[in-house]
Parts: structure tokens; C-alpha cells; sequence
């Protein structure tokens, strides 16, 4: 059997204990996106925090197959702590997150919550 793993390998080496039959395929990334504008709202954040480190913050599109909803939750809101306990500025992509009360988060003047997928490329 053939194996794809979508992640590029300039991030992490390919095993060496891999069948010659196991293969990565770099990630697949959408080409409806080669004129992606980001939104008024991030690029004000990016500018109010220009002389700042930002943290970029991905949940992941597995996020919902690995945690159920209440561990969801729990994790973000960890995340949020820490981020918050540390005075840290931080993007955190919501894109993969699973819930339905994800209207209900709102930007922090420390945290913007991108809801909106950006490409890779």
C-alpha cells in the first residue's frame, strides 16, 4: 500500500525506517487564494503591535477529530490564559475549531481571532 503525508519536508525529515512506498507530498495548498486580501481588522492589529513579537497560534484542522467539545474549549482557553498571564500578542487561527459558540469570541486588545482560512502560499 502507497502512503501520502501531507506536511512539507523541509519542516521534518522524512524517517528512515519508511517503506520505499511511504511518501510526503508537501502541503496541498488551494490556488483560489493567489489575490488573498486580509481583513481591515487584522491588518489594524498587525499595525497597532507592528513593534511587537506576534505569536501565531494554529489549532489545526484535526482539532475536532482529536478533542471532543468540551476539551476544545479547555484547550483554548488555556491557550488564551497563558497568552494573557504573559502579556503576549497572538493571532489565534480558529480555522479547524469545531464549535458552534465560535461567533462568540471576541478580538482582545492582545488577541485577534482569525476566523478566515489565509493561504500558505
Amino acid at each position: 500500500m502507497t502512503t501520502a503525508t501531507i506536511y512539507s519536508k523541509h519542516l521534518i525529515a522524512r524517517p528512515t525506517d519508511w517503506q520505499e512506498n511511504d511518501h510526503t507530498v508537501d502541503p496541498i495548498l488551494d490556488e483560489d487564494h493567489h489575490n488573498f486580501e486580509p481583513s481591515p481588522s487584522l491588518l489594524d492589529f498587525f499595525n497597532k503591535w507592528k513593534s511587537e513579537k506576534i505569536i501565531f497560534v494554529g489549532l489545526g484542522s484535526m482539532m475536532g477529530a482529536m478533542l471532543g467539545n468540551n476539551e476544545q474549549t479547555q484547550f483554548l482557553n488555556n491557550i488564551q490564559a497563558a497568552l494573557e498571564n504573559n502579556n503576549c500578542k497572538a493571532v489565534i487561527s480558529l480555522v479547524g475549531y469545531q464549535q458552534t459558540d465560535i461567533n462568540n469570541l471576541s478580538n482582545t486588545d492582545n488577541i485577534f481571532y482569525l476566523k478566515q482560512i489565509i493561504p500558505h502560499s
